[in-house]
């Protein structure tokens, strides 16, 4: 696990205006340019080519007003790497589970579960927070330094 990269993330979420944020699709185009000037929303892992540029791209998307689960690609390899678990794994040296329960909603109780936790942390939905998220990876880093997870 790149436990500072995870931690960048999450600080980088904590600034983010809460209109630049859906949990629900990785890139979100909007029209309307009131809501948000550069005309994007991201979830967590649609933000990583603003976060760690040298790592993850964006793609242009085709058309405006739809929702992009393949905006990203990542950068320097020979693949065409465009799923954000793929992504995610590689540049926070993560398992799939582990992706799924920090960047996918409906995946935090399994994954809980799974570990034999008991916890008040229920599954995101697409209108989950970006300081949920965030507070959410900050937890997993803790945990998995700890040897919880």
């Amino acid at each position: 696990m790149k436990a500072e990269k995870l931690l960048k993330l999450a600080d980088f979420l904590d600034k983010l205006d809460d209109d630049k944020f859906w949990f629900g699709t990785v890139v979100n185009m909007w029209e309307r340019k009131e809501k948000n000037t550069c005309g994007t929303v991201c979830c967590a892992m649609g933000w990583t080519p603003q976060v760690f540029p040298d790592e993850v791209g964006w793609r242009a998307p085709k058309n405006l007003g739809n929702q992009y689960d393949d905006a990203l690609y990542l950068k320097n390899t020979s693949d065409d790497i465009t799923n954000y678990d793929t992504i995610a794994r590689k540049i926070f040296g993560i398992s799939y589970d582990e992706v799924d329960f920090l960047f996918s909603p409906g995946d935090q109780e399994d994954f809980l579960e799974k570990h034999g936790i008991e916890t008040d942390i229920e599954d995101f939905t697409s209108s989950t927070s970006r300081e949920q998220v965030a507070n959410n990876i900050r937890y997993f880093v803790e945990n998995k330094i700890e040897g919880i997870f």
